[in-house]
């Protein structure tokens, strides 16, 4: 009888061993394995990623064009805002006459006073004006087009008053609910032509995650990370990159020629308006 009680306990002790290692094995080894794939897969950067530097523009005058005709968050629209969301070739003159206002003609901007206010007739409560010369500078100055005229029948993002000859301000719109972040990682300079390549993503302001485009969850790249979130070379193809092309004018000087997209087409959204 000793020995069937002693056998017995043995044989319960190894099955209590074995149980409470089948437990510990499921509930916390497989969890802990689990989780540190999800932690591998979402994470932004790690001890074997190379942080991607910023590229230097070496040219001044490539530098000042690049901080008017870079990805910009400052339209409630998109088509105009950020560019690749529209491929450039595609934007209309009045697209581009509204890119100057936005990111350029801004700068200049006058409040109205009541001499301008009195002979206006305006559906909107306008707060400043742009005079249209300002305009007509940023055109050449971006593009290099030559514009005469304007329409004030035109969907500018500021209304064109025909009668006083200057644009509006329209009250309303928005920011988007991301912070930009872009960064160059090519430069060229090549005769009569500089080439420069940047790379984009968007940090959701309530989200803190990491998007190719905010307002489209299915671009979501990393979750939760927008704190530490910065571009590695293993990550950099995840993200849209932009080619922005400068040529030279008649006179000599750089202007905005192309910008081409080189990845993530499908990000692009229907832009007929």
């Amino acid at each position: 009888k000793s020995k069937i009680l002693l056998i017995l306990l043995i044989i319960f002790i190894i099955l209590t061993l074995l149980l409470g290692g089948y437990i510990l094995y499921d509930k916390v080894i497989i969890k802990d394995e689990i989780k540190t794939e999800e932690s591998n897969n979402n994470s932004n950067t790690n001890e074997s990623e190379t942080i991607i530097k910023e590229v230097t523009i070496k040219n001044s005058e490539i530098a000042e064009l690049y901080k008017y005709v870079q990805s910009s968050s400052k339209s409630f629209n998109v088509c105009l805002g950020e560019f690749y969301l529209k491929p450039f070739k595609n934007h209309s003159l009045s697209d581009k006459v509204s890119l100057v206002l936005i990111n350029y003609a801004e700068n200049f901007k006058k409040p109205v006073d009541n001499s301008i206010a009195e002979k206006l007739n305006s559906q909107y409560g306008n707060d400043y004006y742009i005079e249209s010369e300002i305009v007509k500078n940023g055109m050449k100055y971006l593009y290099n087009i030559q514009i005469d005229n304007f329409d004030n029948k035109a969907n500018y993002a500021w209304e064109y008053n025909s009668d006083l000859d200057l644009f509006l301000d329209i009250p309303g719109g928005g920011d988007i609910g991301a912070k930009i972040v872009e960064k160059i990682i090519d430069y060229n300079e090549l005769d009569n032509e500089i080439n420069l390549t940047t790379v984009k993503a968007e940090i959701g302001y309530d989200t803190n995650s990491v998007y190719r485009y905010y307002n489209d969850e299915n671009t979501l790249v990393f979750k939760g990370l927008g704190d530490s979130f910065t571009f590695t070379e293993e990550n950099v193809n995840k993200f849209p990159q932009l080619k922005y092309i400068f040529k030279k004018n008649e006179k000599g000087s750089y202007y905005l020629y192309d910008i081409v997209n080189l990845n993530f087409e499908e990000d692009f959204i229907d832009c007929n308006y």
